[in-house]
């Protein structure tokens, strides 16, 4: 069952991607409102081979957000706790890049 971010869910995936990672408000906030208007569309994830770069599409492959990180292997550290989170939430993650 898909549930949609709440007032409870929405400051830990806020503080999980602006806290943890630094990434900017504008990427966070854009990231988190597509998350709350489509809850019940697949999250689309996928790490670029050979780089550190992660991609993440909400209901519509063909508008990622592109996310840079500093290693593979702290792209692959959030990646990881994303995708769970997301889980957590309810929602279905499709890995598919």
């Amino acid at each position: 069952m898909n549930t949609m971010l709440n007032s409870t869910n929405v400051p830990n995936i806020y503080d999980f991607l602006k806290e943890n990672y630094g990434f900017s408000q504008p990427v966070v906030t854009q990231l988190i409102e597509k998350l709350r208007t489509a809850p019940n569309s697949e999250i689309y994830v996928g790490r670029v081979t050979g780089s550190s770069i992660y991609r993440i599409a909400v209901g519509d492959l063909n508008l990622p957000y592109v996310l840079k990180f500093r290693t593979p292997t702290e792209r692959d550290r959030f990646m990881m706790s994303f995708e769970k989170i997301c889980m957590d939430m309810g929602r279905q993650v499709i890995k598919s890049y």
